[in-house]
């Protein structure tokens, strides 16, 4: 493999990072580029990257990302092996292609060898340990191993995870070519998305609903639109799932009742040690919401009806 750029170090200033994060797409995007995250979707990182915006992750993801060092420095006592500074790195061939690893696996102890390996450090909640069973991981955290090795020019990759607060353990990854093809494919179409200022398809997210509603804030009190096919399917596809989220509300608040019946006045409910649910008291202020406009969707009853019942 050819060797990737290091364009920025480690200790690098904010603003530098920032600015050469929005140029290409970073390990930590690439499964949502891909389609292949749990937490976000493509119009987040098309957003941050034409808008500006940032993600905002949670304070668990932000503690994770300070203790990563620290989970580096166990491993690498552990092991023997040779670690030095990870750094944003740019692939030669793909300008869009980067990534900043936790670490590298250095091939000689002081600090001047090549990288033969990634590292990437994390703090995983002990109700993530399913996912690692045996020599497993996420599959947010394989794409972005991967990414990694591609920006770095390596071929081996190491996420070391503290699981629930115990030591932590490694999970060893050889390059895989075909998910490397794959996902620099799918980031090679949503890079071109992004020069071209295109949105991607919609979907649920927050930054698409933004984008909606900021594009079209104003309604035209005598425009109207006739809707095709296509317009009359998706209306029926969200009646119908209106109807199932409704149901499966129901059937989540029954399941919440019960739990809080087993709960009674006590505060938290602990299994095995762990806190799993509380029932806390929660004091509310009392505020005046402000006049504000805005632009609701609304389907009538009657129509609803027909769509769900099929009826043209």
């Amino acid at each position: 493999m050819t060797a990737g750029v290091r364009v920025l170090s480690a200790d690098a200033p904010h603003a530098a990072w920032l600015d050469a994060r929005r140029s290409g797409i970073g390990a930590s995007e690439i499964a949502a580029v891909a389609g292949l995250s749990r937490r976000r979707g493509p119009w987040d990182v098309w957003s941050s990257k034409v808008d500006g915006s940032e993600w905002e992750g949670t304070d668990e993801m932000r503690w994770g990302q300070f203790i990563e060092g620290r989970i580096v420095d166990w491993w690498a006592r552990g092991t023997g092996r040779w670690v030095g500074q990870g750094g944003l790195f740019r692939h030669p061939d793909h300008a869009w292609l980067i990534a900043t690893p936790d670490a590298l696996e250095l091939s000689t102890y002081d600090g001047s060898g090549e990288p033969v390996a990634v590292v990437d450090a994390k703090n995983a909640g002990w109700h993530m340990a399913a996912d690692w069973d045996e020599d497993g991981a996420p599959i947010d955290y394989i794409c972005q191993i991967t990414w990694q090795m591609l920006a770095v020019g390596v071929r081996r990759g190491f996420l070391v995870a503290a699981i629930g607060g115990k030591p932590p353990v490694e999970r060893a990854f050889d390059l895989d070519e075909d998910l490397a093809a794959e996902l620099v494919t799918r980031a090679g179409a949503f890079w071109h998305l992004v020069q071209t200022r295109t949105p991607p398809p919609l979907d649920g997210s927050g930054p698409a609903a933004r984008w909606v509603t900021a594009r079209y804030a104003d309604a035209d009190p005598d425009a109207v639109v006739e809707l095709d096919d296509d317009q009359v399917g998706q209306l029926m596809a969200w009646v119908d799932l209106d109807e199932r989220i409704k149901q499966l509300q129901g059937a989540q608040k029954a399941v919440e009742n019960a739990v809080k019946a087993h709960l009674g006045n006590a505060i938290i409910g602990t299994y095995k040690g762990h806190d799993y649910v509380t029932w806390k008291s929660i004091e509310r202020d009392g505020y005046t919401v402000k006049p504000t406009v805005y632009r609701r969707f609304f389907i009538p009853a009657k129509i609803k009806k027909e769509l769900s019942s099929g009826d043209d």
